[in-house]
């Protein structure tokens, strides 16, 4: 079995406009390998989260989309709905800067949790009681058992994120999107994030596709970066090597910015 888990060959996706389709992404190519973290950098409007979205069919309607797409070994079609809405969950999950945005604020969490793997897996109400409870243990959540009962509004931003990655995790995904999943926690807790996600892909051979604006944060969890730039891919390459000597003017202004935006006094 090979271990190549995503394969994306020259991607390229066009919006609707009011004068014809608008392009956002232009020949994007990635590769992501069982248990492995690739990291995605780039400023905002740089074509990250639209990848993202093209791998989860999150498109508007009228969008165009060509290349390639292999995942787990099968060619994905966009034209297949139906195919492609029973790999998201299952398949390819995904986690949100904001985890407000996943989570109702009127449903308490156990709901939440349960409700998930009960459409995505057939579990049983009991079932899918026990396995909240261990998907909570395993994003190191602690009193699970409460937290069942509690509602998105009685945990910190870092809980919540855990909480948010809980659910992603519900359906057992082979791979998780992470869009800027730490730009609004503070750094202690983003470091927790960093390292549950790290401990996640070890544990359970999970595969990571990190989105983040900051080449910094991918410093110590991935092993692999693409950099994206006006919906390109203008540089590739392992992440020590990329932070260490990058190739390409765009990737060491990324670089070069976050240095000085560190030495700003606080």
């Amino acid at each position: 079995m090979s271990d190549e888990l995503l394969a994306v060959e020259h991607l390229a996706v066009s919006l609707p406009g009011p004068d014809g389709p608008v392009p956002v992404l232009n020949d994007v190519s990635l590769t992501v390998r069982r248990g492995q973290i690739v990291g995605i950098a780039g400023e905002s409007g740089s074509g990250k989260s639209m990848t993202a979205r093209t791998l989860l069919d999150l498109l508007p309607a009228g969008a165009e989309v060509s290349g390639t797409l292999r995942f787990d070994g099968a060619e994905l079609d966009h034209r297949d709905r139906k195919a492609m809405h029973a790999l998201r969950g299952h398949g390819i999950a995904m986690v949100f800067q904001d985890p407000t945005a996943a989570l109702h604020p009127m449903l308490s969490i156990g709901r939440q949790l349960t409700e998930h793997t009960r459409v995505h897996l057939g579990l049983t109400r009991t079932q899918a009681k026990a396995q909240a409870v261990e998907l909570l243990e395993q994003v190191r959540l602690p009193d699970p058992e409460r937290a069942l009962r509690s509602y998105p509004h009685q945990f910190s931003g870092g809980q919540l994120q855990r909480i948010a990655i809980a659910s992603a995790l519900a359906a057992r995904p082979r791979l998780l999107i992470a869009d800027e999943p730490t730009t609004a926690l503070d750094v202690t807790v983003q470091a927790g994030i960093l390292a549950l996600l790290d401990s996640l892909r070890s544990e359970f051979e999970l595969s990571v596709l990190f989105i983040t604006h900051d080449l910094g944060v991918l410093a110590s969890l991935a092993t692999h970066t693409c950099v994206f730039q006006n919906g390109r891919v203008v540089e590739s390459a392992p992440t020590a090597q990329l932070l260490r000597s990058p190739g390409h003017p765009y990737t060491r202004a990324l670089l070069a910015e976050r240095a000085e935006t560190a030495e700003v006094p606080r």
